[in-house]
């Protein structure tokens, strides 16, 4: 968006907004649309279908990368995997131009929560926002207000010298139903849902716990004038492996299994180039083979616990909001939720993330801004982005645009999409990428290659139609991408898609279809025209 537009949007909700408003930010690991908000029909998320029935519901949201690190770098930045340089689990962008392969240069930029603090803001974290360790220390004290530690259970000190987190990251518990048997995928524990006794919570109780206490810091800070208004991340674990969840959600869904339905094609995409794919990860007892191997018991099972692992983090975020309208803040406060990328559960044959399939770039996103009547209790189909976050965030908080205050990033304020859900022309297309280590095993992910040890770099972008996916060679050398070395093509069909997750248009790949050669030939120069690393 430009400058001149973004200023227009701004004095148009100016009026509306009036003072600065503040964010509650909460991601959840893993987390793909498997809600009743996005009409997911065995789904038991009362709380994130309240918020949705008060919000802005985004069902074609994507993030920029399949993997942990790579894409919270990116929409914590900003910035797009390609800007950030960072595609693994070992850089960061806060990394100098000097660092292995090409760092970003990013030690002076403003990261999300940063440039609300620096607009004067209480920013607290507790959880997996960034991921642990990339930027070093949560990138305390960067982003972070530093009257107060960070919480990150996952990485107490002294790895992460400023988390105020100590011991393991779960109190004591057993496990009631297991899956498989001795190196579990799947645990029912013996913890309760509302398990207050820090000894026997599990770690998303513990990160619940805090973001609530961090409710209370703000509404004393507030109270005594030290700060207006406040940004509090809240990063849950859940439903990331292994899915351990009190026992008791498992009762919302069906014991008899063969009542949980199997991903729709249990195989992968007929005509998929080999490099598309990844051997099942993550779970235990999945046999370890392409196309209609995979266990259709376990994979219930599993699917199953995912499904309870997901009403867990439902019902820790509806404690959270249930403290934000406690304090009073419910009405001046954004709140969103989504998942750091999606998850495969049995869909093209493969579980897991690490793939640029619909099913694993989708995120379920739902922002709650309760002053921008237009928005609340609607549906939008437009193209979104995790790097959208940022300045979408700082629009609807009431601060300038970021490029005011020299941030260059990648991300499109969505602002005018509250104003009228139903335009969606602010976005045509909505882009992701992932970075494999091997030309020679072109299936394998991990290790996740360092910049100077990439071979492979797959774009996808998707319109509104269809999803393209170029699979190009990457000289490790010079860190750019081989755009003349095509690895692999993948074209999808989504006309006449309603949103579905497992849409069956992505079970076929029809790049070769001579029909479908200028449509393929535009997205071929859309992702040309994306890549950076040239």
């Amino acid at each position: 968006m430009s400058l001149s537009r973004a200023l227009l949007l701004a004095s148009l909700v100016a009026p509306v907004a009036g003072q600065k408003k503040n964010v509650l930010f909460i991601t959840v690991d893993d987390m793909r649309p498997s809600i009743g908000a996005f009409n997911f029909s065995l789904a038991h998320t009362p709380n994130l279908d309240k918020l949705a029935a008060e919000g802005l519901v985004f069902k074609r949201a994507y993030v920029q990368y399949a993997f942990c690190a790579p894409s919270r770098n990116s929409f914590m930045s900003g910035r797009r995997p390609d800007t950030t340089r960072v595609w693994n689990f070992q850089d960061h962008f806060r990394q100098p131009t000097s660092a292995p392969g090409g760092g970003a240069g990013g030690e002076n930029w403003l990261a999300m929560p940063e440039y609300f603090k620096k607009n004067g803001f209480l920013t607290l974290g507790s959880g997996k926002l960034y991921h642990p360790q990339v930027p070093p220390d949560n990138d305390y004290p960067l982003s972070w207000t530093t009257d107060y530690d960070y919480y990150c259970p996952e990485c107490p000190p002294p790895k992460c010298p400023h988390s105020s987190a100590v011991g393991p990251p779960n109190g004591d518990f057993n496990c009631l139903v297991k899956d498989p048997p001795i190196t579990y995928t799947l645990c029912a524990a013996s913890t309760l849902a509302n398990e207050t006794k820090f000894e026997a919570q599990l770690e998303d109780q513990r990160i619940r716990d805090n973001c609530i206490h961090h409710l209370g810091i703000a509404n004393s800070t507030i109270a005594s004038k030290k700060y207006d208004n406040f940004f509090i991340g809240c990063g849950f674990h859940k439903p990331h492996v292994p899915w351990v969840f009190p026992a008791e959600f498992l009762q919302y869904f069906p014991e008899d299994i063969t009542d949980i339905p199997l991903a729709d094609d249990t195989f992968a995409p007929q005509g998929m180039p080999e490099v598309a794919w990844h051997f099942p990860a993550d779970v235990h007892g999945i046999d370890i083979q392409p196309n209609g191997t995979a266990n259709y018991t376990r994979s219930r099972i599993f699917r199953r616990g995912y499904y309870a692992a997901i009403s867990y983090t439902d019902y820790n975020i509806g404690k959270l909001l249930e403290s934000l309208a406690t304090y009073g803040f419910e009405d001046n406060t954004v709140v969103i939720v989504f998942g750091d990328h999606g998850w495969q559960l049995g869909e093209h044959d493969t579980w897991a993330k690490m793939t640029n399939f619909e099913v694993a770039v989708r995120t379920p996103l739902i922002i709650r801004a309760p002053w921008m009547k237009a928005s609340v209790g609607r549906v939008t189909s437009v193209l979104a982005e995790a790097v959208d976050f940022y300045p979408t965030l700082a629009a609807l908080a009431g601060l300038p645009d970021p490029s005011t205050q020299s941030q260059e990033l990648n991300g499109t304020s969505l602002l005018s999409v509250f104003l009228n859900p139903d335009d969606i022309t602010v976005k045509s297309a909505a882009f992701s990428q992932f970075a494999k280590p091997s030309k020679e095993n072109p299936y394998n992910f991990w290790p996740t290659p360092a910049r100077n040890a990439t071979e492979i770099m797959g774009y996808t972008v998707r319109v509104d139609d269809w999803r393209c996916t170029y699979w190009f060679g990457f000289n490790k050398a010079t860190i750019t991408v081989n755009t003349e070395e095509v690895l692999g093509i993948e074209l999808y069909d989504h006309r006449g898609d309603p949103g579905e997750l497992d849409w069956a248009g992505e079970h076929v790949n029809v790049a070769t279809n001579p029909e479908n050669a200028a449509i393929l030939s535009t997205l071929r120069a859309k992702i040309l025209d994306y890549i950076q690393l040239k």
